[in-house]
């Protein structure tokens, strides 16, 4: 449960309040158990979404980005039904990461099976590499959670937009932050533009045509 009585909490509140530096909160989400039991079973503990959102504002309060340092969502095996919930998992947790709006950053651990701390590469009994907690099989192929996690960046959280300005040349759309090639056509002659809209600023930009 979410307590300001945690060490993490203490240590970063004693460490602002004595005048000291923090550009980011770090948090690591590594789904492991020791037992090699399925941590999915007892999802009301690692898989919560109430607890993680109401550990993401505990820590927003800090008014600091945060930043999911290390995941890994394990499949434990290669068999079809574990891959699948590794995905459904991935989904939620990485959706609810990506609402917040103090979560700057997701780096996800372990891209390739087969290569995790603990052992030698390809040793699929030993260390983390027993968890399978990569995106990619050992052979370079794509587990369902690589194809969830790009659906999500280049579908759901993509912005593409065809837009008609008005008597002034004033247009607007609604879009996630990030780096846009804006394509304009003014008498038939097309232009290509890069614009960023970014978090904090008012995200207005002109564009002269000539």
């Amino acid at each position: 449960v979410p307590s300001t009585k945690a060490r993490y909490y203490r240590q970063i509140r004693d460490t602002l309040a004595s005048g000291g530096r923090i550009d980011a909160i770090g948090m690591q989400y590594h789904i492991l158990d020791e037992q090699h039991d399925r941590a999915w079973k007892s999802s009301e503990n690692y898989y919560n979404p109430k607890l993680a959102w109401d550990t993401l504002n505990l820590y927003g309060s800090f008014d600091l980005p945060i930043q999911i340092t290390e995941i890994t969502i394990p499949a434990y095996s290669n068999d079809v039904k574990d891959e699948q919930i590794q995905a459904e998992l991935l989904e939620r947790m990485y959706t609810l990461w990506f609402a917040h709006p103090n979560v700057e950053q997701i780096i996800y651990w372990n891209l390739v099976d087969g290569y995790a701390h603990g052992t030698t590469p390809g040793d699929m009994t030993a260390g983390e590499n027993q968890y399978y907690g990569g995106l990619l099989h050992f052979d370079m192929t794509p587990k369902p959670a690589y194809y969830t996690l790009k659906r999500l960046l280049e579908e759901e959280w993509h912005t593409e937009e065809t837009i008609t300005s008005d008597e002034n040349g004033i247009a607007s759309f609604r879009g996630f932050y990030g780096q846009y090639t804006v394509e304009v056509e003014v008498d038939g002659v097309k232009t290509t533009h890069t614009i960023d809209l970014s978090k904090g600023t008012d995200n207005g930009f002109t564009i002269e045509v000539k």
